[in-house]
């Protein structure tokens, strides 16, 4: 029973973290302009939630800078969410196989940075990807930014999965 449940699990794991680099892809292969109208819109919703929480207003140049300076921390924060993700999804998905699914959590070192090696790697893929997308560019920077984003994933899967152990004993 424990081996199909085991099993079960590894192809929910495994395919999560193939829906979710598709999704990755998806995005990378957004063009330039896209992908720029896209952080625009969530600047102006933050700005909108923003004023209305706070009752200031942004209107006019005020608001078209604080857009403009947004744009780049919600890019760069988003492509550190979603590499986080593909780190977390990566590691459930090492967790499942039998050699790692009992260890100690002290132990799990070598499943989290091969999670974190495989997020990081896929980066860079994206980035070379994103050469041939119109008005974007392919950046070593971004794939620091990605490879920082898949480490805290990993590290906080790590830090949920050491609490959870620890309170079943």
């Amino acid at each position: 029973m424990a081996l199909s449940r085991r099993r079960a699990l590894r192809w929910v794991t495994g395919a999560a973290v193939i829906v979710w680099m598709m999704v990755i892809f998806s995005a990378s292969a957004q063009t330039g302009s896209d992908s720029g109208g896209m952080s625009r819109t969530v600047a102006d919703g933050l700005l909108s939630a923003w004023s209305a929480l706070t009752g200031s207003s942004f209107e006019g140049a005020a608001r078209d800078a604080a857009i403009e300076a947004l744009q780049l921390p919600i890019r760069k924060g988003a492509h550190m969410a979603e590499y986080a993700l593909l780190a977390v999804l990566a590691f459930a998905h090492l967790l499942t196989y039998r050699r790692w699914a009992r260890m100690e959590v002290a132990a799990l070192g070598k499943p989290a940075a091969l999670a974190w090696a495989f997020a990081t790697l896929y980066a860079a893929t994206d980035e070379f990807h994103q050469l041939f997308v119109p008005a974007r560019a392919g950046m070593v920077t971004d794939v620091l930014v990605d490879s920082a984003g898949a480490l805290i994933g990993v590290l906080l899967a790590w830090l949920v999965l050491r609490v959870l152990r620890r309170r079943a004993r």
